[in-house]
């Protein structure tokens, strides 16, 4: 009798969260758009407010940029969803996921997401081998594919800067250590750095200036080829450890592009070439589009 009564009032309490926690939405027009920057700038992540910013302009919708790094409270009945970074495992219930990747240091991802869209195939496969989720046919791409055909201004180049040099580095943030002592030593050669904790204007506006860019930041490889720069990958220890190979090779295979390897110095990467991306924007751009605005619709 006991265990016939625990038995129900534990089934009547999971019914009971599942209705008390389960979003109604019931906020038309607004959106919570989740992203994470642990630190002042990160020019990668920022990018996330520049697309969407970009493709709402001239609309009645209002997106509430949360920073899962800062912890802050957000209301739950707002439809939440996340763009660029390999951010899902900090996600929390019932987010939608268009764009975002996994990366396979932080397994911890809950199985409670809503998979519209993913970085790139390496990613589903990682969610269904390992993480039990059922993903079948879904689109691939980083937003930021997006960024020629929402900002084509930006891809007028700027001036040289001071130093008239036409190669720059852009390196992850975990590899900023490594490259300061580069420049100390004076290893840089005739190679201007842009870190990428600077905010995403600086940072674009550097890829904008140079013919090359080499770097070690994901989003740095992904802005400088869509701005048409040469660009190299390069990785350095900091950036190994945090990140490995995983995201850098999921978005080459995504625009077409396999067994494309990491220049382990600069002298190297300088050497080496990549063939440029492709990839159809057309069903991405189609995609978030329709996201955002028919949900919306009554």
């Amino acid at each position: 009798m006991i265990n016939k009564l625990i038995k129900f009032i534990s089934h009547y309490i999971n019914n009971l969260k599942e209705n008390l926690f389960q979003p109604d939405y019931s906020y038309e027009n607004e959106f919570n758009m989740m992203y994470f920057i642990p630190y002042s700038n990160n020019f990668g992540d920022e990018l996330n407010e520049y697309i969407i910013k970009r493709i709402i302009s001239n609309t009645n919708l209002k997106i509430h940029f949360i920073n899962l790094a800062k912890k802050n409270k957000y209301n739950k009945k707002i439809r939440s969803f996340s763009l660029i970074g390999s951010i899902m495992h900090l996600l929390p219930d019932n987010t939608d996921v268009m764009g975002s990747g996994v990366n396979p240091n932080y397994p911890n991802i809950i199985k409670k997401l809503n998979i519209l869209s993913l970085r790139g195939n390496l990613s589903k496969q990682y969610l269904n081998n390992h993480l039990g989720y059922k993903i079948d046919k879904i689109i691939f791409g980083d937003p930021a594919l997006l960024i020629p055909r929402l900002f084509p201004e930006w891809l007028a180049p700027l001036p040289a800067s001071e130093t008239g040099n036409e190669i720059g580095i852009i390196p992850h943030f975990n590899d900023i250590p490594c490259v300061e002592q580069l420049m100390k030593t004076n290893s840089l050669m005739n190679i201007d750095c842009c870190y990428p904790n600077q905010p995403a204007k600086i940072v674009i506006d550097f890829i904008r200036s140079k013919k090359i860019i080499i770097s070690s930041s994901l989003h740095g490889i992904i802005l400088s080829e869509m701005l048409e720069k040469d660009t190299k990958w390069i990785m350095f220890d900091g950036s190994l450890k945090s990140e490995s190979e995983f995201k850098y090779v999921e978005y080459y295979n995504s625009t077409n592009r396999y067994n494309i390897n990491y220049a382990k110095t600069l002298k190297e990467a300088i050497s080496i070439s990549i063939p440029k991306p492709e990839y159809d924007d057309s069903q991405l751009f189609t995609f978030i589009k329709n996201y955002l605005f028919l949900n919306t619709e009554k």
